[in-house]
């Protein structure tokens, strides 16, 4: 029987070296920025900034004792949950929305002038022009909703693990939003916008080489 020996085009070739030359190119970029990160943990910043962790429901709670231990390893951060038993202002609510304005929930509470204030809900939040957001900062305060990164919402298995990693890049994202920096073009810094929760999953928890840089000059 006649053996018939299968060969590749050279278009063929060119099409799966181009894609071989992408992956290896986006590997290379992950892992430079995971050493960055990794240089940088506990060193971002020159001064320890106190921040209080506050959890508004119980749903909640569980999860603002990891947020204050990845904010402490990432950035260095005097962070500390604080069980106040807080909660979001009823006027907060939108009836026709069926959410709560994110605004007026930070507007309602006020950062010490010493340090920042973080709080952390299980609300399905908004902002004005928007139909939700994963979190804001307004001035030394901000709000993180753990409500749309649950894989639940998007109709997948509860997985606790993959709900605290989206929860800790946002609180790393919102609270470097107080310390002034502002949404990065790289889609593998923390501080890139997520449009979706698919970005979310992508970025990693740290700020890339220029973010990092900017947090440095600025709390210098």
């Amino acid at each position: 029987m006649e053996k018939k020996m299968e060969t590749t085009s050279g278009s063929e070739k060119d099409s799966t070296h181009t894609i071989v030359s992408k992956v290896t190119n986006l590997i290379l970029w992950r892992q430079e920025l995971i050493e960055t990160a990794a240089d940088s943990r506990g060193t971002a910043l020159e001064r320890k900034i106190p921040v209080a962790v506050v959890p508004l429901d119980q749903a909640s709670a569980g999860i603002a004792q990891r947020l204050s231990t990845s904010l402490a390893e990432t950035l260095s951060l005097d962070a500390n949950v604080e069980k106040s038993g807080a909660e979001a202002p009823r006027q907060a609510f939108n009836t026709s929305r069926g959410q709560y304005d994110a605004s007026r929930i930070v507007s309602s509470f006020e950062g010490s002038e010493a340090g920042f204030l973080l709080l952390v809900t299980d609300l399905d939040l908004y902002v004005a022009g928007l139909n939700f957001c994963f979190g804001l900062a307004q001035r030394r305060t901000a709000i993180v909703s753990l409500h749309r990164l649950r894989p639940e919402f998007y109709g997948e298995f509860s997985d606790e693990g993959l709900l605290v990693r989206r929860a800790e890049k946002e609180a790393v994202h919102e609270v470097c939003h107080l310390i002034g920096l502002r949404h990065c073009r790289d889609p593998l810094c923390v501080m890139h916008f997520s449009n979706r929760i698919g970005d979310t999953d992508i970025k990693e928890k740290f700020p890339c080489k220029d973010c990092l840089q900017k947090i440095k000059s600025l709390m210098t």
